[in-house]
């Protein structure tokens, strides 16, 4: 039997490895058929319900109806970044770090996901610091900070090869 070649998956098993990451397996008889595979429990008629649940997402790929890329892996967290195809793509805040850098082409929405950012960072009593440099939007978020007892710090850079500012151009919520 042990002819050095990987054993050959069975087809129920190739439906779930590609189900899976199109959200085929999503609803509750999706999640509890992974949990029968999971433990080596299927049959003929647990094979032919993930059949039932793979092939119209099949279909549709065939038809160019299915959404190009996966579904996403982020969908637990505190932080919702954006929905995506229905589903909310989410992340925790453990993820943020301590810094970070917003980069996209112009009117990609960079300026409204990092002020949607900082609201739900409010909501979890952390606060950022923004620096604006050609953009004066992110003022507009210090009197909603100062409503929840939050001090925003906006920083007014310059558009040069550094980063300066100066203290009295800081704009900060007084409480």
């Amino acid at each position: 039997m042990s002819d050095g070649k990987d054993p050959e998956l069975s087809q129920v098993f190739k439906d779930i490895l590609w189900g899976e990451p199109r959200g085929a397996f999503d609803k509750p008889l999706g999640q509890s058929l992974l949990k029968v595979y999971g433990h080596s429990a299927g049959n003929e008629f647990t094979d032919k319900l993930v059949h039932g649940l793979v092939h119209p997402l099949r279909v549709q790929e065939l038809f160019g109806n299915l959404p190009p890329f996966f579904k996403p892996r982020f969908s637990g967290g505190e932080i919702v970044v954006q929905d995506l195809y229905g589903q909310r793509v989410r992340f925790p805040l453990a993820a943020l770090g301590k810094h970070g850098l917003n980069v996209a082409s112009t009117g990609a929405g960079k300026t409204c996901w990092t002020m949607n950012l900082g609201l739900q960072l409010a909501f979890w009593k952390i606060i950022p610091w923004f620096i604006e440099f050609i953009k004066r939007q992110f003022r507009q978020l210090v009197p909603l900070f100062a409503i929840l007892g939050l001090q925003l710090v906006v920083l007014q850079g310059r558009r040069s090869n550094s980063i300066r500012f100066r203290p009295d151009s800081v704009i900060c919520a007084h409480t």
